[in-house]
């Protein structure tokens, strides 16, 4: 557990679950959900950790194994998804059904998991690379999947009987290929991803005929049922194994990857990252990183606004290689909390703010500090877990403000806001709240619960 204001770091071990590879989501209550994981038995296994207590609890096992499988939190229910049972050791194997949990995450009642009927995911989903499907939840009990395979579909859930209904929504690029296997993609703002990056049809650990991408396609569903995409400017570098961190203001940060298919090495590793910014549409290049960061690298915002990226390599001296394990991070401090002279920006401040808001239901937040009058955004972020250049958590949403805001006292202000929206765009657990002023610069965020 990395304490990133005091610079700690406390391991906290699970013990009877081999959590390598596993599918990850957060719970409504703060919790940490893994599902699977890599060796025999592993992949059937559950766990969760609770930040509030520091402790890993282990569970009753699911159905199927799901070893590189999705984990995502729907209709009040952790969905996993596809991945490899490792007990018959067999990379063909796909978990083909989703299975789903019963209501109240305790996981601990026999029968919990139940596979979801009515959705079989073989020859659709995994239609080439069932490894840690791209999905998010959009609206309607639906869950959408942007990839690797480049053909998109939604899973709709019906958590009352276990059931579900797969439909295909059409293509997420409009050039040939098969997938993008080490792409990631980001929710960065209300329904709506960013999906970039990736191999073109990766089938080995080492495929030199295969193109790395630098494309990033925006992906549209705020009406379900008339999904759009649109190519965007492309990257500045061809990065496989990146990952995506949306920013308070909602821009997409590009970490890590390299232009290069094998996961195995870290030769042609890109260290600038880079920002994109939805409203130029534009790609801008920032400070490189010291180590590399591709496969099983991580990146993930702080409360603070900066990004924590780190760890990459393999798993231990399971492949006899040694030297490609980063037990290493750096912290990245992206452009908005400096002034133009390099100085660091003054920032504004969240004197008061509830400790859980709902949806549609006015709330206050009391502002000081840097232009506290002005206020330009109040953004939600939601906290996440990422592995595999993937998190189906990771969220930006901005609050709408009611009004203006009012002097409450020398040079606090307060606003009034509101998540507008329903629990399939606010999901439920923990966010981090930012106040952003017009200088672009953001606060210190607070967390609060949205329930």
């Amino acid at each position: 557990l990395y304490n990133p204001t005091t610079g700690s770091l406390v391991q906290h071990d699970l013990d009877g679950h081999d959590i390598f590879c596993a599918a990850l989501t957060t719970l409504p209550d703060g919790r940490i959900f893994a599902g699977g994981g890599g060796t025999a038995d592993n992949s059937y296994k559950v766990s969760t950790y609770d930040p509030a207590t520091l402790n890993w609890v282990r569970h009753l096992d699911m159905n199927m194994g799901h070893w590189y499988g999705t984990a995502v939190l729907a209709k009040g229910r952790v969905m996993v998804s596809l991945g490899t049972d490792k007990v018959t050791k067999t990379w063909t194997d796909a978990s083909e059904f989703p299975e789903i949990s019963g209501p109240g995450f305790s996981f601990d009642t026999p029968g919990f998991w139940s596979n979801m009927s009515g959705v079989n995911y073989k020859d659709k989903v995994a239609t080439f690379r069932h490894w840690y499907p791209l999905q998010h939840v959009m609206g309607n009990g639906k869950v959408l999947t942007v990839g690797t395979q480049n053909e998109m579909y939604t899973t709709k859930i019906n958590a009352n009987n276990y059931a579900g209904n797969l439909q295909y929504v059409g293509m997420r690029s409009d050039t040939p290929e098969r997938e993008a296997w080490g792409a990631t993609s980001v929710y960065y703002s209300k329904r709506k991803v960013l999906a970039f990056g990736g191999i073109e049809g990766w089938d080995g650990d080492n495929a030199p005929d295969k193109k790395v991408y630098k494309r990033a396609i925006e992906i549209n569903f705020k009406k379900s049922k008339n999904i759009k995409t649109k190519r965007i400017t492309d990257l500045f570098y061809e990065r496989a194994f990146v990952n995506g961190v949306v920013l308070p203001t909602g821009e997409v940060l590009a970490v890590g990857g390299k232009n290069n298919t094998n996961q195995w090495d870290d030769t042609m590793s890109v260290f600038a990252p880079e920002v994109w910014n939805p409203v130029t549409g534009l790609w801008t290049l920032l400070a490189p990183q010291e180590k590399p960061r591709n496969y099983h690298a991580a990146a993930i915002l702080l409360h603070d606004g900066r990004v924590l990226s780190g760890g990459g390599g393999l798993c231990g001296e399971c492949e006899g290689i040694t030297d490609l394990n980063h037990f290493d991070s750096q912290i990245f401090s992206p452009p908005y909390l400096f002034k133009d002279n390099g100085d660091l920006a003054p920032r504004p401040i969240i004197v008061a703010a509830p400790n859980t808001i709902g949806v549609k239901t006015n709330f206050t937040v009391d502002m000081n500090g840097s232009r506290a009058s002005s206020i330009v955004r109040f953004s939600l972020v939601k906290q996440c877990v990422v592995t595999h250049s993937l998190s189906t958590d990771q969220r930006q949403l901005q609050l709408k403000a009611i009004g203006s805001p009012v002097q409450v006292g020398g040079s606090k202000w307060r606003y009034t806001l509101q998540a507008q929206g329903t629990y399939e765009d606010f999901t439920k657990g923990l966010w981090f709240l930012f106040a952003i002023n017009s200088y672009g610069t953001p606060s210190v965020a607070k967390t609060i619960a949205v329930a």
